[in-house]
């Protein structure tokens, strides 16, 4: 009998959960995106379910390349947080109903230097403990560490319930977003 899955609910990226740019260590107070207009943070909050990774790829691939982010990096950083949120779908809510998942992705800048991505993703379940078989699995946290230049996993800082995985893509320089048609 194939299992039930609980009914999904809808992503959310409204303009309410889309703030402006928070400003990064080292920068002048005033991040903006290489057109000179300030950047945006990607906010998602998705349903723990077996489709969130796949609308966490398509949104996050739409968000860096609106940053004019270079190919490579791009799928690096993309196939990173797929694993994250894959992770968090899998085994944050076994012990009750799903919950959500937050991606949170934002540009850190310095003043005409490199950037970098960091995206956190924090699910509101429970850790679950590494099995002591290895379950013919266990690869996703060194995939995430191949991809991304530092990778935190961890409990919120906000003492809440579940787990916070932050991703800092390497740094880079981006010449900026495409030109308007």
């Amino acid at each position: 009998m194939p299992a039930r899955l609980a009914p999904a609910m809808a992503p959310t990226e409204t303009p309410d959960e889309t703030l402006g740019c928070a400003a990064s260590p080292g920068s002048s107070g005033d991040p903006v995106d290489r057109a000179g207009e300030a950047c945006r943070p990607l906010r998602l909050a998705l349903p723990a379910d077996p489709v969130a990774p796949s609308v966490a790829r398509h949104r996050l691939r739409r968000w860096l390349a609106g940053l004019a982010w270079p190919a490579v990096e791009l799928e690096d950083i993309v196939l990173a947080v797929s694993e994250a949120v894959s992770n968090a779908t899998e085994y944050a809510y076994l012990q009750g109903p799903p919950g959500l998942i937050d991606v949170h992705g934002e540009v850190e800048t310095t003043p005409g230097g490199p950037c970098r991505i960091v995206v956190v993703v924090r699910d509101h379940g429970r850790w679950r403990c590494p099995p002591i078989d290895d379950e013919n699995r266990r690869r996703g946290v060194p995939l995430m560490r191949a991809c991304m230049d530092t990778v935190t996993i961890g409990s919120p800082d906000d003492g809440g319930e579940g787990t916070c995985v932050a991703l800092r893509s390497k740094a880079i320089r981006v010449t900026g977003p495409p030109a308007a048609d």
